[in-house]
């Protein structure tokens, strides 16, 4: 493997960065969602891997999940 083909995270792309809405309180209810933060686990799991664009749909449905 060729180092040329790495990304190494710039000042941008940190800047697009969202944060884990993990408050810390990892407890699963009986509808499979997280009590601290209302992810699924398949959310949080792959919340590294996802883009900025996937994360942004994550946190939005976060936001109607605790309505």
């Amino acid at each position: 493997m060729s180092f040329r083909h790495l990304h190494v995270a710039g000042a941008a792309d940190r800047a697009a960065t969202i944060e884990s809405p993990c408050v810390q309180i990892c407890v699963i209810d009986e509808d499979g969602l997280c009590v601290g933060c209302a992810r699924t686990l398949d959310e949080i799991a792959n919340w590294g891997l996802l883009s900025v664009a996937q994360r942004h749909a994550v946190m939005a449905a976060l936001l109607a999940r605790r309505a």
